[in-house]
């Protein structure tokens, strides 16, 4: 299929929408081959994973998920990836900004969820970025599901969006910070994304196999790692192992 406005040279110009998929990053995972830039496209995924092994099931049509393909990655660069793919789907919403490291958030409210992984394919290392986003469910949707901290697009910004014009607008704006990034433009990204990051300057809990931890959140680093600190002096964090929230609520 076609995405409407899309403007990259790459990432998504071939796009796969199912009617219904366990995961589409598992989809990309088994099919490697694709081209780079590949993009897998559903309203319906119905195993669906989110870091650390959270399951996250997408139960209504009011949401999207998608995954896209890239080729000739390095180990890396997966610190980081995350942080870009934050940044990508932030921008494609009003008043995005982004929770450490890559949930997005409007008015303190989770819209999108992003999961980055890596697979080998004979030599070649290849990253998948997920991305499940919030459209147009209700508020009563997700009080129903439990998820207070959860909300849609259109119901924190009063923006209906299709899955085609997200899909589309996160593919554009993801190339764009991928392009920067391999150029070693790391710098000026780290800067971006620390003003959109809700967390940084912050005091947070650092949850971890059922403990908590109170810091304050200071800087990421270049590899993606967030720098706290406590009474004990500076310590990083890295995504696959914690759990950030803010002392008083998500963020």
């Amino acid at each position: 299929m076609n995405l409407d406005g899309l403007t990259t040279e790459v990432f998504g110009r071939n796009c796969i929408y199912l009617n219904a998929v366990d995961s589409t990053n598992t989809y990309l995972k088994k099919n490697l081959s694709l081209q780079d830039g590949t993009v897998v496209m559903t309203n319906n995924q119905y195993a669906g994973r989110g870091r650390r092994g959270n399951v996250w099931v997408q139960k209504t049509s009011g949401s999207v998920a998608l995954s896209v393909l890239i080729h000739r990655a390095n180990p890396e660069d997966m610190g980081i990836l995350p942080l870009l793919s934050g940044m990508a789907a932030a921008q494609s919403v009003p008043k995005g900004q982004v929770k450490w490291p890559n949930d997005v958030v409007i008015d303190s409210k989770k819209v999108c969820g992003i999961l980055c992984e890596s697979a080998i394919l004979g030599s070649n290392i290849s990253a998948i970025c997920g991305f499940g986003v919030n459209l147009s469910q209700s508020a009563e949707e997700f009080e129903q599901a439990g998820l207070y901290h959860a909300a849609s697009v259109l119901m924190q910004t009063g923006k209906e969006v299709s899955s085609s014009e997200m899909c589309a607008c996160i593919m554009n704006n993801l190339e764009k910070l991928w392009c920067e990034y391999k150029s070693g433009d790391i710098d000026d990204i780290l800067n971006r994304y620390s003003k959109m990051c809700v967390t940084l300057g912050k005091e947070v809990k650092i949850i971890q196999d059922g403990s908590e931890r109170k810091a304050s959140a200071v800087r990421v680093n270049t590899d993606g790692a967030l720098v706290c600190s406590d009474e004990s002096g500076e310590f990083e964090v890295r995504a696959g192992d914690v759990s950030v929230r803010g002392l008083y609520g998500y963020v």
